[in-house]
């Protein structure tokens, strides 16, 4: 069984790149009293960054429960035929998630771009490739049982299911670094900015 890899990364940077123009155009969208509420949303975020502070464990918890969850479905994703849409749908929602982050923080004031740097780009440099080369490869494994099942003998099968999941297994070191950088470096990074 021969994965081919290019078309679906092609197809996930295609998500995500559609998600990210969209989630920038839906920042245009917002009337003034939502913008007005998200922007008081950041600001207690500041405030609360800098007063007590914020538990570093608890973060580093959520977030790799939350990369975890994600990587893990995308796995199980990549398992079934059907998946491949949802797989696809969660790369777009990712771009969209972090372009209407960015471009709310940038259009919101001089501090934004800095705040965009050093709060979202360290860990999602690392946690988005990730996740596009997961969901790339989910596709491709899908797509491999599609035109080789009824060629493979379970033993043959099997083993090509230990591979993806090898793979998988990596990619969630990836995920596991990010979360890291997003429960110490990335605090620690807004609050040179207070």
């Amino acid at each position: 069984m021969t994965f081919r890899v290019s078309s679906p990364l092609v197809l996930s940077l295609a998500f995500f790149i559609l998600g990210a123009v969209l989630g920038a155009v839906a920042v245009k969208a917002l009337d003034p009293m939502e913008k007005a509420e998200l922007l008081s949303y950041v600001q207690v975020f500041l405030t609360t960054l800098n007063n007590p502070g914020i538990d570093s464990l608890s973060v580093l918890k959520i977030a790799l429960l939350q990369n975890l969850k994600t990587a893990l479905l995308v796995w199980a994703l990549g398992l079934t035929i059907i998946g491949i849409p949802i797989a696809c749908a969660l790369v777009f929602v990712r771009g969209f998630a972090l372009a209407f982050s960015a471009s709310f923080l940038v259009s919101e004031g001089p501090r934004g771009p800095l705040l965009v740097l050093l709060g979202l780009v360290p860990h999602n440099l690392l946690a988005v490739p990730a996740l596009i080369f997961m969901v790339s490869y989910a596709v491709s494994f899908s797509f491999a049982l599609i035109r080789e099942r009824a060629y493979l003998a379970p033993a043959q099968l099997w083993n090509q299911v230990f591979k993806y999941t090898a793979y998988w297994a990596r990619l969630c070191g990836l995920f596991l670094l990010a979360a890291v950088l997003e429960a110490h470096l990335s605090p620690l990074l807004i609050g040179l900015l207070s």
